[in-house]
């Protein structure tokens, strides 16, 4: 388990010196053509993009994309698909604390800490609460999903249990050993298209989570954020809270009806009025 983990731990690691040098190489060679056409426009008298020691990062990103989908940017494209390609693989990882030992572990430990993270709500500890609360069509995508996770999960612990009874019997009787690897082959296959469905079933939890949180507010008799700077802060008590701290501060909605329906304060009685 240690060296799975520290071998994980070093592939994020690698990725993330790819995805930086690939960056690097993409400001280094873009500023380069800005600076040239920078120095073009001013000798014609004629400056469009201004001077892009001026630029402000949103600025140079759409100046960047202007020049991606230019000719010119046919020189950059080598280091944008490197950056794009090790982005995408360090999506697969969670943090390196958090590094699993398998691939199938880390795609699961990435959606836990990732689903409803920027709602600061916790996943795991909100997923029996949305369970009950999101509609049946959600519930069933959902349902849909889990179970073709755990198809190819069983269908590759089938496939090995199968390999090690092979080997067992074939081992001695020559080449037909090399049967064994069909269904490792199978295992292998299965594996890794439970490592994709993970991912298909992380994303159904987000986009429940995404479609029914205010719907666990009401349920939770919690007032709904005005936006999601006061939902963060709130959800960060309100997790306190699921989780069983005594000393968070959540505070409550009041039932409408109740609120509607006034009720009479103690003490001296009104005086009715006579009807004639």
């Amino acid at each position: 388990m240690k060296l799975r983990i520290l071998h994980y731990r070093k592939l994020r690691i690698q990725l993330e010196g790819q995805s930086s040098r690939h960056q690097k190489a993409l400001n280094l060679q873009s500023d380069k053509i800005f600076y040239k056409q920078f120095e073009e426009e001013q000798q014609k008298g004629i400056v469009h993009r201004g001077d892009p020691d001026k630029w402000d990062g949103k600025m140079r990103d759409e100046h960047l994309a202007e020049l991606l989908n230019s000719e010119l940017g046919d020189q950059l494209m080598g280091h944008f698909v490197g950056k794009e390609a090790t982005t995408r693989s360090l999506e697969r990882y969670p943090e390196g604390r958090r590094v699993m030992p398998t691939r199938l572990g880390n795609a699961l430990r990435r959606f836990e800490d990732a689903a409803g993270a920027q709602y600061g709500l916790d996943a795991i500890l909100t997923a029996p609460h949305f369970s009950l609360i999101a509609p049946d069509q959600h519930v069933q995508y959902l349902r849909d999903s889990r179970q073709q996770m755990d198809a190819t999960i069983h269908l590759c612990t089938v496939s090995l249990l199968a390999t090690i009874i092979a080997v067992a019997f074939l081992l001695t009787d020559g080449m037909w050993l090399l049967a064994s690897l069909v269904p490792y082959v199978l295992a292998y296959v299965a594996y890794r298209a439970a490592v994709a469905a993970a991912h298909e079933y992380a994303t159904a939890v987000t986009t429940v989570i995404d479609l029914n949180r205010f719907q666990l507010y009401e349920s939770l008799r919690i007032d709904a954020p005005r936006n999601p700077e006061e939902e963060r802060t709130a959800n960060t008590q309100l997790m306190d809270l699921l989780g069983g701290s005594e000393k968070a501060k959540v505070r409550y909605s009041r039932d409408p009806q109740f609120t509607e329906q006034r009720l009479p304060r103690p003490g001296r009685p009104r005086a009715r009025r006579l009807k004639l």
